[in-house]
């Protein structure tokens, strides 16, 4: 996808800013970065999934955040709905040989439709917030596309942090450059998902960890297969 430039381009594991965040690729998953107070967001836009959405497109649409799950924070914007590989990858804005590498990498891996959905402050909360699930063909898949963001977080040094409640979820993220992310990711059956939130470090009202944690545990209660 190509978020606001205000933004920059959330990659695995990445909490660091905006200019560095640019210069990464090979992920077509974003995760907590900087924290632009919802830079792009639509205020009042619900990011519906659209009625004429494929059906296997509708199925999981439910499997990311809602309003309420990180305190604070409700969808805005545009959802992102890939109903293959070419139309994921498409909205990354990833140079063509890594768009192409990240296309043979999600066909191999059997990827089958995905969606990612951005959350705003809904109060006087700073940052953003991101929730994505891509579906696969295979549980075997969603676990080894797990496996890679915590290859790529432990390549970013993103600190690892314990996560309870949802099987085999790593948590990773911290603070760097004036900006603070904090990532919790895991698969079940088929399904990746993952959760993020980041903002300036030290504002007021910022989400916590813990916060991301709670929210993480609330989508994997009402998921989990």
């Amino acid at each position: 996808m190509s978020p606001p430039m205000g933004m920059g381009r959330w990659v695995a594991a990445a909490v660091v800013g905006t200019v560095a965040m640019a210069g990464c690729g090979g992920s077509s998953h974003e995760t907590a970065s900087t924290a632009s107070a919802a830079a792009g967001a639509q205020p009042g836009a619900t990011g519906a999934i659209p009625p004429n959405a494929p059906p296997g497109l509708r199925a999981i649409a439910g499997r990311v955040l809602r309003a309420g799950d990180l305190s604070g924070f409700a969808p805005q914007g545009r959802r992102t709905l890939g109903i293959n590989v070419e139309s994921w990858v498409a909205e990354e804005g990833l140079p063509p040989g890594e768009a192409t590498a990240e296309k043979a990498r999600l066909n191999s891996l059997g990827f089958i439709s995905g969606v990612r959905e951005r959350l705003a402050p809904s109060g006087v909360a700073p940052g953003e917030a991101i929730s994505i699930v891509v579906r696969f063909r295979t549980p075997v898949a969603a676990r080894t596309d797990l496996a890679r963001e915590v290859q790529m977080g432990q390549a970013r040094r993103a600190a690892p942090f314990a996560v309870s409640a949802i099987p085999g979820a790593p948590g990773f993220g911290g603070s760097t450059g004036g900006n603070t992310g904090y990532n919790v990711a895991f698969a079940d059956a088929d399904y990746y998902y993952l959760v993020g939130a980041g903002f300036l470090a030290g504002s007021p009202g910022a989400p916590s960890r813990g916060a991301l944690v709670l929210a993480a545990q609330r989508l994997y209660a009402r998921v989990r297969r």
